[in-house]
């Protein structure tokens, strides 16, 4: 596993934020953060889960995200491709939202 980011939702424009129709989010690139902080602010009707609009989370790479959702207590967001090199998905584990990342 490999520490990727933590993702924070915020309700302030950020600089350089990047908009995700499909979510309808706002995100910046944690690789420009200092403490690797993914900036997430979400317009009204984002198919996310509340949770995820709310509370911050912890981004992980791992190698299977199959393997690491059995040690999850609840699927937030469910694998979903983001490109042909990555799938991510979000569960919780002892209380913290995770964000599973699988690369090719």
């Amino acid at each position: 596993m490999e520490f990727m980011h933590i993702g924070v939702p915020t309700k302030t424009k950020q600089e350089g934020e990047v908009y995700v129709d499909g979510l309808k989010v706002h995100i910046t690139q944690p690789d420009t953060h200092d403490y690797k902080f993914e900036y997430l602010r979400f317009e009204p009707g984002s198919c996310m889960p509340a949770a995820i609009q709310v509370e911050p989370h912890v981004a992980i790479k791992v190698e299977s995200i199959q393997d690491e959702l059995k040690k999850c207590q609840e699927v937030l967001v469910e694998p979903m491709p983001v490109d042909e090199n990555l799938t991510i998905c979000f569960a919780r584990r002892d209380g913290v939202i995770f964000e599973l990342m699988q690369m090719k």
